[in-house]
């Protein structure tokens, strides 16, 4: 097998991975597999779900015996309690995200130029971001909270823009793109037989193939469908031909047709747009989505035990960290995060009526 960094004949298979569009395959997770397939890996996993059941129920234990109550959700629900605030932002950002679709229906029927459309692009992408920081800053989020929004839209301008590059690239010389492979695989059926045999001669041959295919379809330098139909040089070198690329069938659609697809890619588990992705026969496995989400469910609650007996009792965090756990009616603090909401500072405090107020927690004075 000749190195990677050698010669290698128009045939061999690493050409189909030197310059390619990304393919999606119908198989199972490699999380899925190595669960189903490998003794070793389930042994594993339930040594790992025995010990973290077990140490759950010795947290849950202490905390009921020595404060009378087995989990406290007082710094859960601070943390995930703007429900109102961060559910209707996320919508508005997954409503506005949905105006892309319009705008590649816009471009591509009035075949707007790059200066044109750029602009309210941008302004879109720049207008959810200032969004999503205006909701985090003014209404004070959590942590959490906050990542929850910004998060959540940074995923939606990836997804906006692998949208609009997919639709323009692929969508609007989509003919062109079909034209092209049923040309090269023409060019492939009539080489002489011993045409794969010579490297020199393979490498050659690719660059004019691939230039008189350009030239067959009157591709205009700097198009949309030169861009689509673009090799580099290196890999035209190596023998990669418009074959070995398989570019991806991506249409332009209506208006409701678009919406779905891109509703669906939407909420895909991908930043790589197309048309259709495969799926697995015999359809969803409701029992396996159900086990993995109450697995997700469990994680979730586990990491707060965990954050809540070791790390909130016993690290100093700012006041504003642990405030859940002060009652400011009573001006005390309770024994969960009292080292967290009572450690204060004098430059960051201002004393009010002999209480020392931080923020929204007032602290009677001689509680620090």
């Amino acid at each position: 097998m000749p190195s990677a960094g050698g010669p290698v004949s128009a045939s061999h298979p690493r050409l189909f991975s030197l310059w390619f569009e990304k393919r999606f395959h119908a198989r199972r997770s490699l999380l899925t597999e190595m669960l189903h397939s490998s003794e070793h890996y389930r042994t594993i996993y339930n040594i790992a779900v025995a010990v973290l059941i077990l140490l759950f129920i010795q947290i849950a234990v202490t905390e009921l015996l020595e404060k009378g109550e087995m989990v406290s959700l007082d710094l859960f629900l601070w943390a995930f309690g703007p429900v109102g605030i961060v559910f209707p932002s996320w919508v508005a950002l997954a409503l506005a995200s949905l105006l892309v679709v319009p705008l590649v229906q816009l471009i591509c029927t009035m075949q707007l130029p790059w200066r044109v459309w750029v602009l309210p692009y941008l302004t879109l992408q720049l207008g959810m971001t200032v969004f999503a920081a205006y909701t985090c800053l003014h209404n004070e989020l959590s942590v959490p909270s906050g990542l929850i929004v910004v998060v959540e839209q940074v995923r939606m301008a990836m997804k906006i823009h692998t949208y609009l590059r997919e639709k323009l690239l692929f969508g609007r010389a989509q003919d062109t793109v079909q034209r092209a492979l049923r040309l090269a695989a023409a060019a492939e059926d009539t080489a002489p037989p011993g045409a794969q045999a010579d490297t020199k001669a393979t490498r050659k041959d690719a660059t004019d193939k691939h230039m008189t295919l350009l030239e067959q379809l009157k591709v205009q330098p700097g198009a949309v469908e030169d861009y689509a139909l673009f090799i580099p040089a290196w890999a035209l070198q190596r023998g990669v031909t418009f074959l070995h690329v398989a570019p991806p069938n991506i249409q332009l659609g209506n208006a409701s047709t678009e919406i779905g697809r891109y509703l669906y890619f939407f909420f895909a588990p991908t930043l790589v747009y197309r048309d259709e992705y495969p799926q697995l026969r015999g359809g969803v496995n409701w029992v396996g989505a159900l086990q993995h989400i109450a697995e997700m469910l469990a994680v979730i609650l586990y990491c707060y035990v965990l954050l809540q007996a070791f790390v909130c009792s016993t690290a100093c965090f700012p006041a504003w960290w642990c405030f859940s756990c002060c009652s400011s009616a009573s001006c005390t603090c309770s024994s969960t995060c009292s080292r967290c909401c009572c450690a204060t500072q004098t430059d960051a405090s201002t004393r009010t009526g002999g209480a020392l107020q931080i923020g929204a927690i007032t602290i009677a004075s001689g509680t620090v």
